[in-house]
C-alpha cells in the first residue's frame, strides 16, 4: 500500500513564472528542502501540494511517501508492476516510478522533501476546495483494479457527463472518467462559478466557461495554466441547491 500523497509534479523550465502564477490563485509557497538536484518549488492550498520541478519527467505525475522504499520495491513487483524509474543506490535519494494502465506516472519516494503545510501558512485558493485529481481512461475497472491494489478505494461513481468512479487512498482522490476529451488536472468545486470566472479573467487568466467532466446543466471552467495542468472548477452542488 501507499503510504502518504506528497504532491503533483509538473515539469517546467520558469519554475519562477509558474510561481507567480499559482500564487496570483490563492496558492501558498511551502518551504522545501535541498535534497533534488534541481530547481525545485512548492505550492499549497491547504489540501493538495504543487510542486514545480525542472526536471527531465513528463507530468503531470503524483509523488507519494512510501518509507522502507526498497523493501516495497518487492510488493510491487509481485503486482507485476514495472518499474521505470528505480534510484535505490546507497549514495542516492531513494526514488522509484511506474506507469498506472492510463499511462499516468506515480512516483514513490523514501521521505518527504518538504514539511507538512499548515493552516497558518496557508491562505485562501481562489479555486475552491480540492474535489480529485481527474484522469481519464479507457476502463474504469481495469484502472480501478490497479489503484485498489495499492490501497484505493471506490468513494463515488456515476454515469454524467460520461463513466466515471472516485477512488480515494493515501490522503489523495483520484477521479477516472471514461473521457477522450479530458486532459489530467486538478478539479475543485467552488460556489458562484460565474463570479469567479470574471474575477480570474480580469486578473488575466486564460479561462473558459464549461468543463469535461461536468454534466452541461452544472455550471463549469477550465483554467489553463503556462505548465501543463488545467484546473477545473465545478459549482458545488450544495450551494446550487
Amino acid at each position: 500500500m501507499l503510504e502518504t500523497f506528497l504532491e503533483i509534479g509538473i515539469e517546467t523550465d520558469d519554475i519562477a513564472g509558474a510561481f507567480d502564477e499559482l500564487q496570483s490563485l490563492g496558492f501558498s509557497f511551502i518551504n522545501a528542502g535541498d535534497i533534488r538536484e534541481y530547481g525545485y518549488a512548492v505550492v499549497s492550498d491547504g489540501n493538495i501540494c504543487i510542486a514545480l520541478h525542472e526536471s527531465s519527467l513528463t507530468g503531470p505525475w503524483l509523488s507519494f511517501v512510501r518509507p522502507g522504499l526498497e523493501s516495497y520495491v518487492r510488493a510491487l513487483r509481485r503486482q507485476n508492476i514495472e518499474l521505470e524509474i528505480a534510484r535505490l543506490g546507497e549514495q542516492e535519494f531513494h526514488e522509484v516510478g511506474f506507469h498506472d494502465p492510463n499511462e499516468q506516472l506515480v512516483t514513490l519516494v523514501e521521505a518527504r522533501t518538504f514539511s507538512p503545510a499548515t493552516g497558518e501558512d496557508i491562505a485562501a485558493s481562489v479555486c475552491g476546495d480540492f474535489l480529485e485529481y481527474s484522469l481519464a481512461t479507457g476502463s474504469i475497472e481495469d484502472s480501478a483494479r490497479f489503484w485498489h491494489g495499492l490501497g484505493f478505494e471506490t468513494i463515488a461513481e456515476g454515469t454524467e457527463p460520461h463513466p466515471w468512479r472516485r477512488i480515494r487512498g493515501a490522503g489523495l482522490a483520484i477521479g477516472l472518467h471514461e473521457s477522450a476529451r479530458l486532459r489530467p488536472g486538478v478539479t475543485f468545486t467552488a460556489d458562484q462559478i460565474d463570479a469567479r470566472v470574471d474575477f480570474l479573467r480580469a486578473k488575466g487568466h486564460g479561462v473558459k466557461t464549461g468543463a469535461p467532466i461536468a454534466p452541461s446543466e452544472r455550471p463549469s471552467a477550465t483554467l489553463r495554466l503556462s505548465i501543463d495542468l488545467p484546473i477545473y472548477l465545478l459549482e458545488d452542488q450544495a450551494s446550487a441547491d
